[in-house]
């Protein structure tokens, strides 16, 4: 009888599990291609389990080189905060998924009660709740200063309203036309909130997966207007008004009292857009990168909280008195055009207060710039490689590329400056994945496994053929067996199928080896990337096999007869090195620039800036012809600021240029 009763309790449970995964199947089909169902892309189904080498090219989609680097460095960039600033123009939407149990971050006035911005690491959190306090001594005067700690040339100056959170808003410069001496109200200093805010430091837990979000590339919380970072956003929220015919651009509750008082700025006016439109499909929220990744969430019903905690600010932990508000009501001589002390009127009283205040202040910036430092080391540095936290299935990737034509500098290129047409299709395509799918990264290929093997396999090589090719410091002979040295594997790799085709046999083995997929292809843009990967990998095959076939014969005659013909170099060398420049451009990857000449000290960070808002300043790609600003420089030829390829090695020092 127990026999029976196990074996009831076993064939149970295998029923249990055979329904469950039916369903599972049932809402997350792996072979629904949701884009197109033509006949081919139904023999393409048929016939992905039967991908290999010698097949594969019967496949590959075209696409032009250019898009497929586009594509290649995209989904290379994913999630790395490095890359994506230095491709800041993001035009694509992937699937995300955040895993139950990653604990969130939010600091604020109180908990959400509507979307609302938090952080992936408490750093960036900290370091945002933590800029509400008061200034004190002279530095109180300037009420209507700039975000950051980077003065008045390193961003807009703006003003941030009572009950905004982790998004930052730009206004117009309030200055103008201000009398100082009747705003008596204290201070704001360019930071967000009431003066002295005590904010509260929030921990939530993700309850259960939230497979529903949408990962924006490229800089897309730099809050930027007319350079295309936040394009994907704008876009979106332009179509929605259309589809859910809105035309109302404030908070649903308005803002200090006056329900119709229109946003500060447009990121705020997107999420509530976003979230509204994502309601009906499920839609979690989305993610953007600043320095640190952020997520807008459109709802916290996923979350539970684990930590509320007051942020105190350090001149309340270490106990100082009260700031002294020195205001023309309390008896300062205030210039009431411009704000300025007018210091030959001060009295003997006023100029010791002042002293001290000037003293304290300098000291407590000193105490907080550690808060900066931990969010650009932490929340943006220690992500270069990758928040591995974050899942993406790339099976339904969006994107703007091999669509239409967008600029391959990723400073110039416009998802907004595409033709409505594909516009409407982009937003047609994200509605339909949100509808029919829940995104599981675990299901898709993890492309990104891929891309980065490449890099790693080629860029040496690549940098290093055209260091030889280049180099004043060797003579032939040894530039030509030095450069064979390199490309000798590839060729002795495949030497094998040399008998039948040299190139065809060697490069189609070769490009399939790094390009192959692990699990089957499913959806047209698996077939995208993959189709991308191909392209790249032929042009990189295709030049070092030139570059072999040219320079190992001249091998041969060195080695056969001792010695090698000089005059043949010029002729030779330079229409490969030629090569190895325009293949260089046409991948365009991080890797060939964008580093520190140095090692970074143990107490330093090998810094990329950030656009928008960030721990040493405000800065945007518009922002031409700035000086000083770490990082950056500027782009003649497209007028425009760009991020250094030659990185600096930085200390926490330095984040207290222009605050002390």
């Amino acid at each position: 009888m127990i026999r029976g009763v196990g074996l009831f309790l076993i064939g149970g449970f295998l029923a249990c599990n055979a329904i469950y995964f039916l369903y599972f199947f049932a809402i997350d089909d792996p072979n629904v291609n949701y884009q197109l169902n033509t006949a081919t892309q139904k023999q393409e189904a048929e016939s992905k389990n039967n991908l290999n080498y010698q097949n594969y090219r019967d496949f590959v989609r075209e696409i032009d080189v250019y898009n497929a680097s586009a594509i290649f460095n995209s989904v290379n960039s994913a999630l790395k905060q490095k890359d994506s600033d230095i491709f800041p123009a993001g035009v694509s939407y992937f699937p995300a998924v955040i895993p139950e149990g990653t604990i969130l971050y939010h600091a604020g006035a109180g908990i959400p009660d509507g979307f609302e911005w938090l952080a992936m690491d408490m750093e960036f959190s900290m370091n945002f709740g933590s800029r509400g306090r008061k200034t004190r001594g002279s530095k109180s005067l300037n009420r209507f200063g700039n975000w950051g700690p980077g003065g008045p040339k390193h961003g807009p100056n703006f003003k941030k309203r009572d009950n905004e959170d982790e998004s930052t808003d730009s206004t117009e410069d309030t200055e103008n036309n201000h009398n100082y001496c009747d705003d008596n109200d204290g201070n704001n200093n360019g930071f967000h909130g009431p003066n002295n805010r005590i904010s509260s430091f929030m921990s939530f837990r993700v309850k259960r997966d939230l497979n529903k979000m949408l990962y924006l590339d490229g800089a897309s919380a730099s809050k930027s207007k007319d350079t295309g970072e936040m394009d994907t956003q704008k876009i979106l929220s332009d179509e929605i008004v259309k589809r859910l015919n809105l035309t109302d651009e404030s908070d649903e509750d308005g803002e200090d009292g006056n329900e119709k008082k229109t946003f500060v700025m447009d990121e705020r006016l997107y999420a509530q857009n976003i979230c509204k439109w994502g309601e009906q499909f499920g839609l979690h929220g989305y993610i953007r990168v600043e320095m640190g990744f952020e997520v807008v969430l459109c709802d916290f019903s996923n979350l539970e909280m684990i930590s509320n905690v007051s942020m105190k600010f350090s001149d309340n932990i270490l106990n100082l008195p009260p700031n002294q508000d020195i205001t023309f009501k309390n008896g300062w001589p205030i210039n009431c055009n411009d704000g300025t002390l007018m210091d030959d009127l001060l009295t003997p009283e006023q100029k010791t207060i002042l002293e001290l205040e000037n003293f304290r202040e300098d000291k407590l910036v000193r105490l907080d710039v550690i808060e900066g430092w931990e969010q650009a080391r932490i929340a943006g540095i220690s992500h270069n490689w990758g928040d591995k936290r974050i899942g993406i299935d790339y099976r339904y990737l969006i994107t703007g590329i091999n669509r239409t034509w967008l600029d391959p500098n990723a400073y110039k290129r416009r998802l907004a400056y595409a033709g409505n047409e594909t516009l409407v299709e982009i937003v047609d395509d994200l509605e339909h994945i949100l509808k029919n799918f829940q995104f599981n990264q675990y299901r898709s290929n993890n492309w990104q496994l891929k891309t980065e093997q490449v890099v790693d396999k080629f860029a040496p090589i690549i940098l290093s053929l055209e260091h030889l090719l280049n180099s004043s410091a060797l003579n032939f002979q040894d530039k030509v067996l030095n450069i064979t040295m390199y490309t000798l594997p590839f060729v002795k790799r495949y030497w094998h199928k040399v008998e039948d085709d040299y190139h065809s046999n060697g490069i189609n083995f070769g490009v399939w080896e790094y390009s192959y997929p692990l699990l089957s292809l499913q959806t047209d843009s698996d077939y995208l990337i993959w189709s991308s990967f191909v392209n790249i990998l032929d042009s990189i095959f295709d030049t070092i096999y030139n570059v072999f076939d040219n320079v190992s014969p001249l091998a041969t005659e060195c080695l056969t007869n001792g010695y090698i013909d000089e005059t043949k170099e010029e002729a030779v060398l330079k229409p490969l090195l030629e090569q190895i420049h325009q293949l260089k451009s046409i991948l365009n990857w991080v890797q060939f620039g964008y580093k520190c000449a140095r090692a970074c000290e143990w107490d330093e960070i090998c810094y990329t800036p950030s656009w928008g808002p960030g721990p040493l300043g405000w800065a945007l790609p518009s922002d031409y012809n700035s000086t000083g600003m770490i990082g950056f420089i500027n782009d003649d030829e497209n007028k425009l600021l760009v991020i250094d390829s030659n990185e600096q090695c930085i200390k926490v020092t330095d984040l207290l240029q222009g605050r002390g």
